[in-house]
């Protein structure tokens, strides 16, 4: 069986409800989680956000660079 592991903000709980879908809450400037999870995982990474989100360009470099 396949199993999708979401890490993200708050907002992956929008995400839909599946048996196969783990969704993980973090705090980028904290990340603190069980990281033998990713082991042996396929891992895509998709970071974004919109200026008026994060309130200016350098906080959204911020985001963009740092965390990915």
């Amino acid at each position: 069986m396949i199993e999708f592991i979401f890490l993200g903000r708050s907002s992956i709980n929008k995400l839909p409800d599946d048996s196969r879908l783990t969704k993980i809450i973090i705090d980028f400037e904290n990340i603190n989680f069980d990281t033998s999870i990713l082991e042996d995982a396929d891992i895509f990474a998709s970071l974004g956000t919109t200026i008026k989100i994060v309130s200016s360009k350098r906080k959204s470099k911020k985001d963009s660079r740092l965390y990915s």
